[in-house]
């Protein structure tokens, strides 16, 4: 993590392992509040606080991964979906800062639907970046696919709209470890 973090300060055209790193971040954040998180049951936070770590991670979390992407991938990535991505976890992430829970907590299910919308410009992406014969692409594009199938079904058990039980974890594990491995080469 440390060397992903400490990489690129010296390297402008290189912003990945920045990205990835920030990524971990924002996922570790947002899963040490989730469900039984650690920090809830070490008395570290409290339902509010808990609350704003969540929403804001994860807010914050779909434009760094579209940064990450980007940074790897720009001539398969537009550059304007990539500011519009920006734009709209920035401003999910101001609406967390400024409003009570009881209103920053109904933009969590138009975030999804933006976030299941990233999901599936990334598929297209990498597929594009699999065509191009990008190094490393086909390693990104299992991890995402793994990360994007976890996701969605996380979201589904969180709306009830599906009775199933939270893997995400699972699925960021593999991202992660396939993400760190393609930095590594």
């Amino acid at each position: 993590f440390s060397f992903n973090l400490g990489q690129p300060l010296g390297n402008r055209q290189h912003r990945a392992p920045i990205y990835f790193a920030a990524l971990c971040l924002l996922v570790g954040a947002r899963l040490s509040v989730t469900s039984e998180g650690i920090l809830y049951r070490a008395g570290i936070v409290d339902w509010h606080e808990g609350t704003f770590i969540e929403y804001f991670a994860f807010y914050l979390a779909v434009p760094t991964f579209m940064l990450f992407l980007r940074s790897l991938y720009p001539n398969e990535t537009h550059r304007m979906v990539v500011r519009l991505c920006i734009v709209v976890g920035v401003l999910g992430a101001l609406l967390v800062i400024v409003l009570p829970v009881f209103y920053y907590a109904r933009t969590l299910l138009v975030f999804q639907a933006w976030a299941g919308i990233i999901i599936l410009y990334f598929a297209v992406t990498i597929a594009r970046a699999v065509i191009n014969r990008r190094p490393e692409a086909a390693g990104m594009m299992l991890g995402g696919l793994v990360l994007g199938a976890t996701t969605i079904n996380d979201m589904l058990f969180a709306m009830r709209a599906a009775e199933t039980i939270y893997v995400v974890p699972g699925g960021l594990f593999f991202f992660f470890f396939s993400q760190a491995f393609v930095l590594s080469r």
